[in-house]
């Protein structure tokens, strides 16, 4: 019992020790609880206004500076009134969580369209901002690097006047599905295109009394591709090779195909 104590008086005084001394920054801690051992605080400074801390390892003097730089940046904000602000450090970096009460572009309160408030996370290097916006049922994403609160509004004001301009020119997620939808339709074209020449080479594919045989669909693409890999191979070549390959195909399958696929005769 004794030694139990004892251990956790040394754990009292080494927490104690090394625990961040938010009083010094003027700065009052109002709550603190642990949720799956990561510690979330709420503070208060002099002026009365709220923020809260939430971290798992010892905070450094490193990170306590850059939360008070943020905090001094967003507090000087004109255009952008914070109600609440969130500071979720993982090591060097930190998640940041702004609930703006008002935040007034060109006599329009933009708040109302930000359901999730406004999203920013330093990596190490540099302020960033990524959050949504709901205008008129679009949903506008909001992203770059932190330069100003000029240039925040500025964009703002952008997306606002017209999202889906602002889509087609800001937003890397529009042009990965427009990527998408383009590779998707080229695929669709490719294979009507495929079947269509493979329906050209089997009219052609006729016996003696007019009998049209058709070739089978692998059998012909198995040909293209072979031929694809060897442009110079000839017909005979094309042939031996699907013998290796076990691949049963028609008398006059191969020249068909490589007449009809690849125009030689």
């Amino acid at each position: 019992m004794k030694k139990a104590l004892l251990a956790l008086g040394f754990l009292l005084i080494f927490t104690t020790v090394f625990a961040y001394d938010w009083q010094t920054d003027g700065f009052t801690v109002i709550s603190e609880v642990t949720i799956d051992e990561r510690i979330h605080q709420t503070l208060k400074d002099t002026a009365g206004r709220e923020f809260s801390v939430i971290y798992q390892d010892e905070l450094t003097g490193a990170v306590v500076g850059r939360i008070k730089e943020y905090r001094n940046i967003f507090y000087r904000w004109q255009s952008i009134k914070i109600e609440n602000m969130t500071f979720a450090v993982v090591e060097d970096t930190m998640d940041i969580v702004l609930i703006p009460s008002s935040v007034m572009v060109e006599g329009t309160n933009m708040a109302e369209f930000m359901p999730a408030g406004m999203s920013f996370f330093y990596d190490g290097q540099s302020l960033q901002y990524d959050f949504r916006m709901a205008i008129n049922l679009v949903f506008v994403r909001i992203r770059g690097i932190y330069i100003s609160e000029s240039e925040l509004i500025y964009k703002l004001g952008r997306a606002f006047e017209n999202p889906e301009a602002y889509i087609r020119r800001n937003d890397p997620d529009y042009y990965h599905a427009k990527l998408d939808e383009l590779e998707n339709e080229t695929q669709t074209l490719r294979r009507d295109i495929f079947n269509l020449k493979l329906s050209v080479a089997t009219l052609q594919n006729r016996g003696l009394f007019g009998r049209v045989h058709p070739i089978d669909k692998d059998v012909a693409e198995r040909i293209v591709l072979i031929k694809r890999r060897n442009m110079d191979w000839t017909v005979s070549q094309i042939k031996e090779q699907l013998r290796k390959d076990n691949i049963k195909f028609g008398r006059r399958d191969v020249e068909l195909i490589i007449g009809v696929f690849f125009n030689e005769f």
